[in-house]
């Protein structure tokens, strides 16, 4: 049986390695073909830049798919590790299990057909135990486009990294003609409506390998075409424009649109579009672009795939300026808030004291120094801003359907959820999973800034795709209907994650010491692949010395292991990211990993697995 089960894996991750292969060479062209050639304006990056920005994310090589995770787990973690974990008897043991069993069999109860054990990942749990609705979503409805484009608005979580690289590098070849060009269309802003930074280019070349025309779509039907008409004569409208604050918007930020159409008007009819959240250094957070770009490349390392696509690019402080002045939205009121924490009593001046000064003064002080600045390049001429894609039907966790019973005020204490031992509050058993996924990316990552009522978002979905009626919340673009029709979590907002490695985790539970450490319900899929990962890195650094094993129950003190995890986590960050970070910021993840690992050893030794590990 076992020989079955290891020729089947073997032959599945072989199958994976070809597709891969297959995508990437499909959907990824080389920096040279994609930089080079056609009619689109030069605007001159170094060569290290060019690096950066056109190999954002590769695909681990350490990565495994979840049938070998879960195979290791069997053949070789578990009889490694059984005689030091948890055996039946003692009180905590059996009280954790009780408690666990109750919870299992108020699903069944609901739904006496479900197969629990067939459950890995919370998606699992969530769709087995959610019942889809007509939807009711009172939010407008999204509609896919004639052209279909690989930055997919409409993905659902877990995302697929090929996919994030040809939607990063179609995003920044646009970026890269958008902001060459716009020095010779700066009249098509004159006298024009206030909609911030905009201008057209035709589509660059190398970009039509990230485009397609939709075969659902009837085009003729919406656009006067006769005949056959070349992708390649597409034109791009690309926008920044300012997002205004607000309570949940307290920072500084922009949104870049890119709108592909046939006809050069503003605005014009859009066949397919895409957007971006862009974040810029400020005074108070002047490391969020570069953390949001650290988070997406650790997300895609640990094989997670909840953040959506996120790179850095420069824009030029000019643009920028531009997009404040002929915003779209004229009056923007600031709250109180925001002046007492700014000192200032207007949006423009906020923007100009925060952003623009701030960066004058700092590619004037830095230009001298070694390195330079990290938050400006051509001497403070444009900013590094980090460009992350926005994803449809998205909403904070407690007003979505899987919300969980929390209330800052009435109800404090989210962290003992994770005590096994807990008999409180009930709460739902898929977001208590995803939950629990999210406190230890967070942990790892040291992101402080968040809670289930803060920065805790899900994808929708919860309506049933594909009948009668309207399908509001599901996918637009009809690629992940099936994946849509019920909610997931997505990971947002990483700005405040990566600070100076002593900054205590007081808003995450695993980041508790001594007695106030009771956090002990781990999600399974993503420690089952940090285990993988770590006795791939350690077997790699070892290379087979005798007396050097790897076992996630026994310490060696022979391996680095804090080293292993801190190298690992920043192969694929860029030198850009790392000088504004900082490395001390990645040893801090490394101990924070190694820390996580040994406290899963410690709860498996005192509880079930079947309690301690998730779902």
């Amino acid at each position: 049986m076992w020989d079955i089960i290891v020729s089947c894996v073997a032959v599945g991750l072989l199958m994976l390695i070809v597709n891969t292969s297959h995508m990437l060479s499909q959907l990824a062209p080389s920096p040279c073909h994609a930089a080079g050639g056609g009619s689109s304006p030069q605007w001159l990056i170094s060569m290290e830049e060019k690096q950066l920005l056109l190999a954002t994310v590769v695909m681990p090589q350490e990565m495994m798919p979840d049938a070998a995770v879960r195979l290791l787990f069997v053949r070789d973690i578990f009889p490694r590790c059984r005689e030091k974990w948890a055996k039946e008897g003692g009180v905590n043991y059996t009280l954790a299990k009780e408690l666990h069993r109750r919870r299992l069999t108020s699903l069944l109860r609901a739904n006496i057909s479900l197969n629990v054990s067939s459950w890995w990942s919370y998606d699992d749990v969530v769709r087995d135990t959610f019942t889809p609705s007509p939807c009711v979503h009172q939010e407008k409805q999204r509609k896919g486009g004639i052209v279909a484009q690989t930055c997919d608005p409409g993905t659902t979580p877990p995302f697929n990294t090929a996919h994030d690289v040809a939607c990063i590098q179609l995003a920044q070849l646009l970026l890269k003609a958008a902001f060459a060009s716009s020095p010779n269309q700066s009249e098509w802003t004159v006298g024009r409506p206030f909609i911030g930074w905009h201008t057209f280019v035709p589509l660059p070349h190398g970009a039509e390998r990230y485009l397609v025309w939709s075969r659902g779509k009837n085009m003729n039907s919406n656009f006067k075409i006769s005949g056959h008409v070349n992708i390649r004569n597409l034109l791009v409208w690309v926008r920044i424009d300012v997002i205004a604050p607000s309570l949940d918007q307290r920072t500084i930020k922009f949104r870049s649109t890119f709108c592909f159409s046939l006809e050069m008007k503003t605005p014009p009819s859009c066949l397919a579009s895409m957007a971006f959240l862009v974040k810029v250094p400020q005074r108070q957070f002047s490391a969020d672009p570069f953390a949001e770009v650290a988070a997406f490349a650790v997300d895609r390392k640990l094989g997670i795939g909840r953040v959506p696509p996120t790179f850095i690019f420069p824009i030029p402080l000019a643009v920028l300026q531009e997009a404040v002045v002929r915003r779209s939205q004229r009056r923007i009121r600031m709250i109180p808030f925001l002046i007492r924490e700014s000192g200032s009593a207007t949006y423009d001046a906020w923007v100009q004291n925060d952003v623009f000064s701030f960066l004058k003064r700092h590619a004037e002080h830095k230009n001298g120094a070694n390195g330079g600045d990290v938050h400006t390049r051509r001497k403070g001429l444009d900013a590094w801003c980090s460009f992350q894609l926005e994803v449809w039907h998205v909403t904070p966790l407690l007003r979505s359907s899987i919300r969980v019973p929390y209330n800052k005020k009435n109800m404090p204490g989210w962290h003992r959820w994770f005590n096994p031992l807990y008999n409180g509050t009930v709460v739902p058993y898929g977001p208590l999973v995803a939950l629990s996924e999210q406190v230890m990316f967070d942990y790892i990552v040291g992101n402080n800034d968040r809670s289930p009522n803060k920065n805790s978002f899900v994808v929708i979905g919860g309506c049933q795709c594909g009948g009668s009626g309207n399908d509001v919340g599901c996918s637009g673009s009809g690629t992940n209907r099936e994946s849509s029709a019920f909610p997931t979590i997505l990971h947002l907002d990483h700005g405040m994650a990566f600070k100076e490695p002593h900054a205590a985790l007081v808003n995450n539970p695993l980041a508790k010491l001594g007695d106030r450490q009771t956090f002990c319900m781990f999600y399974k899929p993503l420690l089952w692949r940090l285990w993988s990962i770590e006795k791939q890195l350690t077997q790699r650094h070892t290379g087979g010395v005798t007396g050097v094993d790897w076992s996630p129950c026994v310490e060696n003190e022979k391996v680095d292991r804090t080293g292993l995890w801190v190298e690992y986590l920043m192969a694929n960050v860029s030198r850009v990211i790392l000088r504004a970070v900082g490395h001390a910021a990645f040893h801090a993840s490394g101990r924070r990993m190694v820390r996580l690992l040994q406290r899963a050893n410690e709860c498996l030794a005192v509880y079930p697995a079947g309690v301690v590990l998730l779902p």
